[in-house]
Parts: structure tokens; C-alpha cells; sequence
């Protein structure tokens, strides 16, 4: 199988690139239950103040005290306690100090006990304390909002679109310390009659973290990229979306892809564990939510007729990650409304205890309350 361009070196120690095949889990109709990924489920309902309404939960991150909540919807960041309790607001709408325009990401940084907020309209970092207190402000560079912290000490930059021209290329990724001085800039190559690392779909990337490092993709693409230690885009592995993968020949094709591209098979989103990858995304007009294990390379379409992976530790809502804490923890969100339809339809063989435990988690809880914090904890490593 042919790879898009490699940028900036080879691989290192004559590494060869990992295959992800997902071609056969398009189409499998297999069932896969949580217990068979997973070691512990855990819930933190999210206590409902009127200064804490949440909307849709954008983004979640833990850390030993505090659980903070990002609601792009409503353009808040709420920070409650590690049970749930509520805290506090950061920051408010505006354009004065530490005010804000659109919120869009948000990283923790638990060594200064520091909260950096990114702000796609000013393109400002905004600094808070855990209660809320403004720090003050740094700058972002111009360059899309594809963002991640690594060792805690770089933010790291990704935009598919050729936003910042140079010389000889456009610049794909830009380095900055904390502080928004800028590291390093990873350009694109020139063009040329090789596959680039480009595409036409800007509207569109997943960025995330595995062991520390920066991991990147692009739709349309069929090579997964991650940022080495000495800021260099290193291809990790080629995923093989099989016969309805996009043609290369067409993929650099704006006009082809504006008007094709939900015939193809196409991941949009994508998260990794070292075990195990997610992806979503759409084939041949269909959404798909695809899980593969790396290391038995079995391949699910856990989203068939919309079961996701069935909840068999309490019989609750199924699962599918929105994030995750670390790189065995995972997380998403559920609503009130769900569980209650859940112990509504169970049969009353599936377990008096499990039942019991979601009826005690929604007790005294109205359906417009907010969200519950459903936390995976996956099975260690063999």
C-alpha cells in the first residue's frame, strides 16, 4: 500500500509503518460488550445549579480534585468536584480582560494547577486558577484550532488548510511553549507528483494524544502522523479503509470531494489507546463508529443499528467514548432521560444489583438535569 508523502524524515531506525486494516468492520454485525474492552465503570452526576445548566458536554478533564466540564454550546467552562458537586464558572463572555469570544478547547495543566482556555475569536490563551481566578493571557498563533498539550510544557498546533504560506511550503503544525513563544514550525513539503500530505476537507481533522505525543489525521488521508521529541511529523500507521477507501487520484480534488465524499468510506474522528483505536465516520452514505484492537487486528462496527458497545457491567446506556483521561481511561456522557428509558425496557433477569445501582444514581433527578460522567476504566495490558 502506497503512503502519503513522509515529512521531515524517515522513520526512525528503519521503523515500518503499522497497517490498521478496518476494511471488515464496515459491515460486521458483531456484538461487542463492554466487559470485553473494559475493567470498571464509574458515573459522577453533575450536580444542576442555575449557574451550572450544561447544554451538551463538549469536553471533560480529571484531575485528582476537580472535574472540568466544556459546553461549546452554551460557551462555558464549569469546574465541579471530583463527586460531582459544583464549584464554579470560569470566566464569562467578552472582550475585556479575562473575558472571551469562543471557547473551542481547554487544557489542564495539574503541575501549576493551572486552567488555559482557547479562544478562537480573539485568539487568545486566557489563564485561570482552579476557582476561577484570571491569570492573565498569552497569544495563539493564526493557525486553525487543532490543539494539544504535551509534558506540559508545548502546545502544539495543528490546521489542515494552507492558512500560513511560505517560501517553499505551508507550515502544518506550529510549537509554542506556555507562555505562546513559538518552538518550532513543521512545514508542509512543496508540491509534488507524489501523494501530499494535504487535504481538500479543512473543515475537518482529529487530533489526539497516545503515550504523551501529538497524534494527527487528516480526512481523506490514509496515514496517521504523530510529533517526535525533536518536533518532526513522523508517520505512526496507514489505516486501510478497503474498497470504498477515497481515490488518491481524487482526494487533492476540492470539487470531487465537496460532491463525493459521503460515498466513500471516511473517518472523521479518531481516538487511540495502545490497544485499541476508534474511529467515526461515514460510508456509503452511512454513519459508522468503528473500534479495532491492534493487537488481534478484530475490527467492529459498534454503531450497527446504533447499539454501540452494549453496557453489560449494569446494564445501562451504551458506550462510546467522547475523550479520555489518560491512555486507559476513557469518558463520555449521558443523560438522565437515557437511564431512566434503559430501566424502563430491562428485563428483570438482567440483574436486581445492576438495576439497583442506575436506580440509585438517578434517584430525586429530573430528566432536564445535568449530564452524568461515565468513566471506562479498560483492562490493563498483557
Amino acid at each position: 500500500m502506497s503512503t502519503s508523502l513522509i515529512i521531515g524524515q524517515d522513520l526512525p531506525g528503519n521503523q515500518k509503518l503499522q497497517v490498521i486494516d478496518i476494511s471488515s468492520g464496515y459491515n460486521t454485525n458483531k456484538t461487542l460488550k463492554l466487559s470485553d474492552i473494559a475493567q470498571s465503570v464509574e458515573y459522577i452526576p453533575l450536580e444542576t445549579k442555575p449557574d451550572a445548566l450544561i447544554s451538551k458536554v463538549s469536553q471533560v478533564a480529571l484531575s485528582n480534585d476537580h472535574l472540568f466540564v466544556l459546553d461549546e454550546k452554551v460557551n462555558k467552562l464549569f469546574v465541579f468536584g471530583r463527586n460531582g458537586r459544583y464549584i464554579t464558572t470560569v470566566g464569562r463572555f467578552g472582550k475585556g480582560p479575562g473575558e472571551f469570544q469562543r471557547l473551542y478547547h481547554f487544557e489542564v495543566n495539574p503541575d501549576l494547577n493551572i486552567i488555559y482556555l482557547f479562544d478562537l475569536g480573539s485568539h487568545k490563551i486566557l489563564k485561570y486558577d482552579y476557582d476561577g481566578s484570571y491569570l492573565g493571557h498569552t497569544k495563539q498563533p493564526l493557525l486553525g484550532f487543532w490543539v494539544s498539550m504535551i509534558n506540559n510544557k508545548y502546545f502544539v498546533y495543528f490546521y489542515p488548510d494552507r492558512s500560513i504560506k511560505i517560501t517553499k511550503g505551508f507550515y502544518k503544525a506550529i510549537v509554542t511553549d506556555l507562555e505562546g513563544n513559538i518552538i518550532s514550525k513543521i512545514s508542509e513539503q512543496p508540491i509534488s507528483k507524489e501523494l501530499k500530505f494535504k487535504s481538500p476537507c479543512s473543515m475537518q481533522s482529529s487530533v489526539f494524544k497516545l503515550n504523551n505525543k501529538a497524534y494527527y489525521w487528516e480526512v481523506t488521508s490514509d496515514t496517521i502522523f504523530f510529533l517526535s521529541d525533536d518536533f518532526k511529523l513522523i508517520p505512526s500507521a496507514v489505516v486501510n479503509q478497503g474498497p470504498n477507501t477515497f481515490p488518491k487520484d481524487k482526494m487533492y480534488d476540492g470539487s470531487f470531494v465537496i460532491k463525493k465524499f459521503s460515498e466513500y468510506s471516511t473517518i472523521i474522528w479518531m481516538l487511540q489507546t495502545n490497544e485499541l483505536l476508534f474511529g467515526q465516520g461515514i460510508t456509503r452514505f452511512r454513519l459508522a463508529s468503528i473500534l479495532y484492537n491492534k493487537k488481534t487486528q478484530a475490527c467492529y462496527n459498534v454503531a450497527n443499528n446504533m447499539k454501540l458497545i452494549e453496557n453489560d457491567f449494569d446494564y445501562g446506556p451504551g458506550f462510546w467514548p467522547l475523550g479520555k483521561f489518560d491512555d486507559n481511561t476513557l469518558y463520555t456522557s449521558i443523560d438522565v432521560i437515557d437511564i431512566r428509558d434503559k430501566l424502563y425496557h430491562q428485563d428483570i433477569k438482567e440483574g436486581l444489583r445492576a438495576k439497583s445501582r442506575l436506580t440509585n444514581l438517578i434517584r430525586n433527578k429530573k430528566e432536564l438535569d445535568n449530564p452524568i460522567i461515565m468513566i471506562v476504566k479498560l483492562k490493563d495490558e498483557k
